[in-house]
């Protein structure tokens, strides 16, 4: 969250690794599988460990944060 807490801060190399993890379940590779290619990168877990943990990834392509959504709460989800 931001200093107001009003708002998220995106960190670049972190949102790097969603963006891999999002990808590779758009290829349709279940958590097991994408666990596996993370560490195989050599990409450790959010707190430093060597391999995720298959909670986290499920709980990343499932969580409402990372969909998109306008200002204000409209979701864009299907808009080009």
């Amino acid at each position: 969250f931001n200093e107001a807490k009003d708002g998220l801060v995106v960190h670049e190399p972190e949102m790097q690794v969603i963006r891999k993890v999002f990808e590779m379940a758009a290829e349709g590779l279940g958590v097991g599988a994408i666990q596996s290619r993370l560490h195989a990168q050599g990409i450790h877990a959010p707190k430093g460990g060597r391999i995720w943990a298959r909670p986290v990834i499920r709980r990343l392509v499932e969580s409402d944060v990372y969909k998109p959504h306008s200002y204000g709460g409209d979701c864009l989800h299907g808009l080009r």
